[in-house]
């Protein structure tokens, strides 16, 4: 194991582990075609051990949430392999890097394929994040206490995963409207809200205190 100069850590971990981590939201759309294509060029399953995978990591409030985000077709053969029980575990390498939130985890994606042919306009996912990246950094001022959480969430705070749906849902690779321009009619309608909260709901009363009224709206401000 060792430390590089980003802070990514690089060490060997079994493959088993590997294959118990979500693959991240975020990911481009998986290929299935592309995922046979290894599968058949594999002459072992060990050959999945060839290439680095890159995982993030995310502390939200005592909660460490990991993600691959890169190396995802192999990962979904890794996970196919596992559901054996019998199946003979081997060793890979994972480069793993801390994030302060999902924005970050959505740029340090962008840097790392750069060099790759990556459909940034024709694939939903990834022209989703560009609209999530923004309107992350807008509203999740302090990263100790975010208002827009991963996985599932209860009211007022809203989930990153649910955004990026109901984002994909509506479209938004066909959006002419901005990133710039959706965060900002973003926070226009958040702020109309929070001067119409009913105070004596203790639901309204904590979005009102964490001035952030969106996760009250189910996704009507989209």
């Amino acid at each position: 194991m060792f430390t590089s100069a980003d802070g990514s850590i690089w060490k060997q971990i079994p493959a088993s582990r590997l294959a118990a981590i979500d693959i991240w939201k975020g990911n481009r759309i998986l290929d299935e075609n592309h995922v046979l294509r290894i599968s058949q060029s594999l002459e072992s399953i060990t050959d999945l051990s060839a290439n680095p995978y890159r995982i993030a990591v995310i502390e939200d409030e005592g909660q460490t949430y990991r993600y691959v985000i890169d190396g995802q077709h192999r990962a979904r053969l890794l996970k196919t392999y596992f559901k054996d029980p019998d199946a003979k575990d081997f060793d890979i390498v994972v480069i793993e890097k801390q994030f302060d939130d999902e924005a970050d985890v959505i740029n340090y994606f962008k840097i790392i394929n750069t060099t790759k042919s990556i459909q940034w306009r024709e694939d939903p996912i990834l022209a989703a994040n560009k609209y999530i990246e923004p309107f992350l950094r807008e509203f999740n001022k302090d990263p100790k206490k975010p208002v827009i959480r991963p996985g599932k969430v209860n009211r007022p705070y809203l989930s990153i995963d649910r955004l990026r749906e109901v984002l994909v849902s509506k479209h938004v690779v066909d959006w002419r409207t901005t990133p710039l321009e959706f965060v900002a009619r973003c926070r226009e309608i958040n702020d109309q809200q929070l001067d119409d909260l009913d105070l004596s709901n203790l639901t309204h009363k904590r979005a009102h205190q964490i001035r952030f009224s969106l996760g009250m709206l189910d996704f009507s401000f989209i």
